[in-house]
């Protein structure tokens, strides 16, 4: 690749004096992290490229003859568990959905790199091999790779611990993510540029000896094996895309050069003109003419595909209804190759008006299924409401009996774009939202959040100084309701909703009260606490507690040491 590192990291330093701003939906601060985070979301947003709210998509279970023999499993729909929805790899990633995914569970670079994806594409041709197929997803996933091992490192803050040390592979820092801003001095700028660089060559080296031999060929990185992965893709996603329904898509929805490349040449070739656009050394060929033609081409594409999906296990006049209406979608692309005739909302609209009707007589899945693309359609459509009402119940199942029909979608109008797991979410909105829950709602979601406290005190017991502070992951909840109590009434039944307001509230001990919600090690951990014990612990002032609430939150593991003697 003729790309200079020090001519790249001259010109992502100037991207740093740039204005920046993102249209994408994804925190402002998920790009502001380095020059190449902000490259990319420039390009996107040229590109019109965005994100889906993982948990506002709804996912269903595939059909069984898409998956292979061999993985059954890969068919089955994520459950929720305590607030968190499993991401399952081969249902919520496809090279061939444009529009990247934005999961709060997930640390900040995966913002970039999802949109990096788009930027780069997918590649598929009729009678595609599967070598080709492996290929092409070891092709698409080349860039975003490096990006995230390599020039999102370059010029990159990083904590104490971790500074200069690279990326952190499967290692989570919480002040990594914290401190995460460009770092103009970073010493180590040109050799990641150069690393990252140099990644590829061997990647793109590799790919062509593929096929030249007819035969996969690794380019072994540290723990980074992309030509395994492409074979991986290859199997989970090859009878999808041999399928009757993906190949009518490819036929009236892709874009050759807007997002599909045509065969692995052209491929390659828009992986290193994105590359170079990363860089700040070119801007790639556009994949629409303009910002607004590629949103609508996306959201036509990501509909369209929703709706193949359910054709695909349909039959007789619903599969004759559903095809007219993939149809009308697709007659809304040539626009976004023109600019001439966007319409895409209205036809939207449309489909969405038809399907709600073709439910009246046939059994499909909701609307609220389909159509919960995770991002805003039209007329208020785009989250799927079922699924996260499903998510608000695993997070505070007593409180969920409680709630209004509507809460769900009342949730999903103000849930913000914030890497915070769900549960933390529901209880600050529910201050505002059921505040008669509130308590109760932080209480359940505090438990199915509380993270375990780290293993040195345990192993280093006895070996501290007397200064103390709370457990990492340890949380103070304050109610004029005891949460406790309140919990044990609702599963008794003795809590009930009456129009707007709840019932046999009266009959509890009024408050205020303090509740402790910890995992010093692995076992959860609910104290009640003295008013004045609460007061002091989060203000930092232990020194106030009593001698004996002291001594007893310490031999619980709630108070650690600050410091263990060497």
């Amino acid at each position: 690749m003729p790309f200079d590192p020090q001519t790249a990291v001259d010109a992502l330093r100037a991207e740093l004096a740039l204005p920046f701003t993102t249209a994408s939906r994804a925190p402002l601060r998920d790009f502001e992290r380095s020059p190449a985070a902000r490259r990319v979301a420039r390009m996107a947003d040229d590109a019109g490229l965005y994100l889906f709210h993982y948990e506002h998509r709804s996912v269903g279970d595939l059909p069984e003859d898409w998956v292979p023999d061999q993985q059954p499993e890969l068919a089955l729909a994520p459950e929720w568990a305590a607030g968190v929805l499993p991401e399952p790899k081969y249902q919520s990633f496809r090279h061939d959905l444009p529009i990247g995914g934005f999961n709060p569970g997930h640390r900040a670079k995966w913002s970039t790199h999802e949109l990096c994806h788009g930027l780069v594409g997918f590649g598929w041709w009729p009678a595609q091999s599967p070598l080709a197929l492996a290929t092409a997803s070891r092709l698409a996933e080349t860039l975003p790779v490096a990006l995230w091992y390599f020039f999102d490192e370059a010029m990159l803050n990083r904590c104490s611990v971790h500074k200069g040390a690279g990326a952190l592979f499967r290692t989570y820092c919480a002040d990594c993510e914290a401190i995460a801003a460009p770092r103009l001095d970073d010493p180590g700028a040109k050799q990641r540029i150069a690393d990252g660089i140099r990644f590829i060559d061997r990647e793109l080296a590799a790919i062509a000896r593929t096929r030249r031999e007819g035969r996969p060929i690794p380019n072994l990185w540290a723990t980074i094996d992309l030509c395994s992965d492409g074979l991986a893709y290859a199997d989970g996603h090859g009878r999808r895309l041999r399928s009757d329904a993906f190949k009518h898509f490819a036929a009236r929805f892709a874009v050759a050069g807007g997002g599909m490349s045509a065969d692995l040449d052209a491929l390659e070739q828009r992986v290193l003109h994105v590359t170079a656009g990363v860089l700040g050394l070119a801007e790639p060929p556009p994949l629409a003419p303009s910002a607004d033609a590629g949103r609508a081409r996306w959201r036509l594409q990501d509909v369209g595909w929703r709706l193949l999906t359910v054709w695909h296990e349909c039959e007789g006049e619903a599969a004759d209804a559903l095809w007219a209406m993939v149809d009308h979608l697709a007659d809304g692309i040539a626009a976004t190759r023109t600019l001439e005739g966007l319409d895409a909302d209205a036809r939207i609209a449309k489909v969405i008006a038809d399907y709600r009707e073709l439910l009246e007589e046939y059994v499909l899945p909701p609307a609220d299924h389909v159509f919960g693309v995770g991002y805003p359609l039209v007329d208020g459509w785009g989250s799927a409401w079922e699924q996260l009402g499903d998510g608000l119940d695993s997070s505070a199942p007593n409180a969920s009996r409680l709630l209004k029909p509507d809460t769900a979608r009342r949730f999903a109008d103000t849930d913000a774009w914030v890497r915070e797991p769900l549960p933390a979410r529901y209880a600050q909105w529910s201050r505002a939202q059921e505040p008669a829950l509130a308590g109760l709602i932080a209480f359940e979601t505090a438990i199915s959040t509380v993270k375990a406290g780290p293993d040195a005190p345990r192993v280093l017991a006895g070996s501290g100084d007397a200064e103390l502070e709370l457990v990492d992951g340890a949380r103070i909840l304050r109610a004029e309701v005891d949460p406790v109590a309140l919990a044990d009434a609702v599963d008794a039944g003795d809590i009930f909703r009456d129009g707007d307001a709840l019932g046999g509230l009266e009959d509890l001990e009024p408050g205020p009260f303090a509740v402790l919600v910890a995992k010093p090690a692995k076992d959860l951990l609910v104290l009640d606490l003295p008013i004045e014990a609460a007061d002091a612990i989060e203000a930092g002032t232990l020194d106030a507690l009593e001698p004996e609430v002291a001594a007893s939150l310490a031999q619980l593991g709630a108070l650690v040491p600050k410091r263990w003697r060497v």
